[in-house]
């Protein structure tokens, strides 16, 4: 039986930051269960017998090498979808987590093809399917922590969209 598919599974997001509004993200890889070559936040499944808050820290210091130094916990997020014809079905707990931005690595180098640090308006477009729904399931944890309303995502990638497809012709 698999979580997820067989029966709702329950995991962990971590949206990680700097505390200067530069997001911490991970290039999926091939060998990611799915969506390869987008880029995502931490996350994982919660194992038997941990807590949540547990799972977001092992799933931190196992995929970037670093552990939090402080989080706040966002909206839970029912992620229900098809994936290469299949459909999953998980509960995920987000969380915003500050990091510190020496520390942070690729801890998996056979999972993601890549790490790196960005700025909130300069967001790769290939994200992955959720990561929106995931950030704005943190925009009470955003506004707390930096004292203002998160940037709207979707509207600053439709204008990115527009801006390289006019500099392309």
């Amino acid at each position: 039986m698999q979580p997820g598919i067989d029966y709702i599974g329950v995991g962990t997001c971590a949206v990680c930051h700097d505390g200067q509004k530069n997001l911490f993200l991970n290039l999926r890889g091939k060998n990611c269960r799915d969506e390869w070559g987008r880029w995502d936040n931490s996350g994982g499944k919660v194992e038997f017998g941990e807590t949540p808050e547990e799972c977001m820290i092992r799933e931190l210091r196992e995929e970037y090498g670093c552990s939090p130094i402080k989080w706040q916990k966002g909206a839970p997020v029912n992620a229900i979808r098809i994936n290469n014809g299949i459909k999953s079905h998980w509960l995920i707990l987000t969380y915003l987590v500050q990091i510190e931005r020496t520390q942070a690595r690729n801890g998996e180098p056979t999972k993601f093809d890549q790490v790196g640090w960005f700025a909130i308006d300069q967001l790769p477009l290939n994200m992955h399917s959720k990561f929106e729904e995931d950030f704005c399931s943190l925009t009470q944890a955003w506004t707390d922590f930096y004292g203002e309303v998160p940037p709207d995502l979707v509207a600053l990638k439709r204008l990115r969209s527009s801006m390289e497809r006019t500099a392309a012709s």
